[in-house]
């Protein structure tokens, strides 16, 4: 039986906060405040909310982890339906994909098992998909939210934004926070949370087991903007 991972974890959030702050604070109006000492003090106390409905979010979209566990052959219908009745419970969160971890010597059978080659777009993310040249890992994703234009078997690890956090996620046995990036100018946090299969994932104690027992990854995209004005309009 497969027990809960610890990844909510509050450090975690402080230090997105942290990393995503300056640059938000760049393109909020600040006619609201008299003087940027006062937006600063308002921003403080308001830290605690924003932390909280990061958290909310998160634990909202990583409870799908009961889902994967308990589900052999999870079907992307299943998927599909489970994101979309929960989605009022993560506002802030509408992509909520599964990843598998396929090594290299897997890519071959992983591609015929889903008729699909691994791919990843270009660096600006659009343009022709382009076949994933050979790593010695991939995290193609293999079920996807509805809300979304579909990305099947693109590789989540193939984006420099995302390979850090991903691959700190496979060592820890925790949830991570990747670098905010900016999308049709809006800015947005991808999130980690690695999957074990039937190990409980308290007993992986070393790296090296939790890199030998990973099968996967449950990876989200949280609109930060979303969630910072929603804390500012309260």
């Amino acid at each position: 039986m497969v027990t809960s991972q610890p990844f909510v974890r509050l450090l975690g959030c402080k230090l997105a906060f942290l990393v995503v702050l300056p640059v938000l604070c760049a393109s909020i109006p600040l006619r609201k405040y008299n003087h940027l000492g006062g937006f600063i003090c308002f921003l403080s106390g308001e830290k605690q909310m924003f932390l909280s409905e990061v958290e909310n979010n998160l634990a909202a979209s990583f409870v799908i982890l009961g889902l994967v566990a308990s589900v052999p052959n999870l079907q992307q219908s299943i998927w599909q339906n489970f994101t979309s009745q929960t989605l009022f419970l993560r506002p802030h969160v509408q992509s909520l994909v599964y990843c598998l971890r396929v090594l290299a010597d897997q890519r071959a059978a992983v591609e015929a098992k889903y008729n699909a080659t691994i791919y990843t777009y270009g660096p600006s993310g659009t343009g022709p998909r382009m076949p994933r040249v050979n790593q010695s890992e991939y995290a193609p994703v293999i079920l996807e939210s509805a809300m979304n234009e579909s990305i099947f078997m693109l590789d989540i690890a193939g984006y420099t934004i995302f390979q850090s956090a991903l691959f700190a996620s496979r060592d820890s046995g925790n949830y991570t926070l990747s670098p905010p990036y900016a999308v049709s100018e809006t800015w947005r946090m991808g999130a980690f949370l690695p999957f074990y299969g039937g190990y409980n994932s308290s007993t992986l104690t070393t790296v090296n087991s939790r890199r030998q027992d990973d099968t996967g990854y449950i990876v989200t995209v949280l609109n930060v903007e979303e969630v910072f004005g929603e804390v500012i309009n309260r």
